[in-house]
């Protein structure tokens, strides 16, 4: 009941973010076309109330759908509905950028065959680096103590708390990125348009904004739902430790400066992925565009999903549980 309350107050809160993100993708989009081609589009010849009214609410109501397709998605298929949106949205402009890619360099205007060989080389490599990364994991061996369960004694047995070097995922990139918005935003009011030059893409300090960003997200997420000493206390009270550790504030601190280390081993990663496109534009001449794909939310999104789609798929087979993304409620059973 919680749950649903919460998912109810989420929806209502997306209405006026959807409206806000509108208005700014409207002037975007009048901006544009006005540039590009010289005159505004036919839906935004006019720039009236009525009109951007109109787009506002369509842009609104196409975010609201794809939310609401987002939930079936999670609550009658394998889960994360706006992920697999997103990764399919990603996913599928890849082939668009490989074709343009393959058209230039025929063109031989700003890309050669070497450089193509040279990015998905890259690419391959960023791909097993992520998967990596994100199975990846720091195991601290716990040792429990022996127990009486009835008239028998229980020996104590051994098992590892997993300490993932990626606990944020893509979440400390997600946020950099939003808060870079903010001073462009801020540059658009007179007298500040100083900010647009001093946070220009590739620049040091986007650069430096940016990874200094990623890394207090990516401290901030850990803490924020791996907590040392209420693990340290938990372990305590059930009579668990790590061998060579004394339980309580001992233990708290061994955790904190394990998690800590792997901590920044995740960020420093996410770092070097975020930054990964403007590095490889800015070495090989390219256009950003076209090496976008490389890093940045787009890869550890797909990557991510992937994973976790594979997971869930294979929970269901191990369980049997085949009505969960098949649409109905009975299970499968094959040949006796």
């Amino acid at each position: 009941s919680g749950q649903r309350k919460i998912q109810q107050y989420t929806r209502y809160a997306a209405v006026p973010v959807c409206l806000v993100q509108g208005l700014f993708a409207y002037r975007q989009l009048v901006a544009f076309s006005a540039q590009a081609r010289g005159d505004k589009l036919p839906l935004l010849a006019d720039t009236g109330f009525f009109p951007a009214a109109l787009v506002i609410l369509g842009m609104t109501g196409g975010a609201l759908f794809i939310m609401w397709l987002g939930e079936q998605i999670t609550e009658r298929g394998i889960g994360n509905g706006a992920s697999v949106l997103i990764m399919s949205g990603i996913v599928a402009r890849m082939p668009a950028i490989l074709g343009e890619m393959v058209k230039e360099s025929r063109t031989g205007t700003s890309i050669s065959a070497d450089s193509i060989v040279i990015i998905l080389v890259v690419y391959l490599a960023t791909i097993v680096a992520v998967v990596f990364v994100t199975q990846a994991q720091r195991r601290i061996p716990l040792q429990h103590a022996k127990h009486i369960r009835g008239r028998r004694m229980m020996a104590g047995g051994r098992n590892f708390l997993p300490l993932r070097v990626n606990t944020a995922g893509v979440m400390p990139v997600i946020f950099a990125s939003s808060l870079l918005v903010i001073p462009q935003l801020v540059a658009m009011i007179p007298g500040f348009e100083i900010l647009r030059e001093i946070f220009s893409r590739a620049g040091f300090f986007y650069s430096l904004f940016y990874v200094t960003m990623i890394l207090f997200f990516s401290f901030f997420w850990t803490y924020l739902f791996f907590q040392p000493n209420e693990i340290a206390l938990n372990l305590k009270e059930s009579g668990s430790f790590v061998p060579g550790i004394r339980p309580g504030e001992n233990t708290a601190g061994y955790l904190n400066t394990i998690l800590a280390r792997v901590t920044l081993c995740g960020a420093v990663f996410l770092c070097v992925i975020a930054l990964m496109p403007d590095l490889i534009s800015g070495a090989l001449s390219l256009e950003r565009y076209l090496v976008a794909f490389l890093g940045g939310t787009g890869v550890l999104i797909v990557v991510g999903v992937g994973l976790d789609v594979i997971q869930k798929i294979e929970s269901y087979l191990l369980m049997h549980h085949y009505g969960g993304f098949l649409g109905g409620t009975a299970s499968i059973r094959g040949r006796r």
